[in-house]
């Protein structure tokens, strides 16, 4: 926040004109709510992991169902859901249901919330 004081005279009459300028980028990052230090270890200890880090950049670029991530990677789908639940639980991913299917994509906040922590953090 930045302000100036203007003052003028017209003839008997003192004006003084106050100016507060405030920096928008400033007050949302400070407005954005700190993320807890629970959710940011969540958030990095799943991504830690070699396959579930596999299936983040499967879903990096279009969202994907189990039985698709599964075939990639050469696993069971069974063993991908498990890999799913830790994400879904850390905040990574989301899910859509289309009939049978049910499909996975990266959250839309995962990676804000990711640095916003890790700045808070390292400062």
């Amino acid at each position: 926040m930045t302000g100036a004081v203007m003052r003028e005279r017209r003839g008997d009459i003192d004006r003084t004109t106050a100016t507060i300028t405030y920096a928008l980028a400033e007050m949302r990052q400070q407005a954005r709510p700190p993320v807890p230090p629970e959710d940011l270890l969540k958030l990095l200890r799943s991504a830690g992991d070699p396959t579930r880090l596999k299936i983040l950049q499967l879903l990096g670029v279009r969202a994907r169902s189990t039985r698709e991530i599964a075939g990639l990677l050469g696993f069971t789908e069974a063993a991908i859901s498990k890999h799913l639940k830790l994400l879904a639980d850390a905040g990574w991913v989301e899910q859509d249901r289309h009939s049978y299917y049910v499909y996975y994509r990266l959250a839309h906040n995962a990676r804000d919330n990711l640095t916003r922590g890790l700045d808070e953090v390292l400062g």
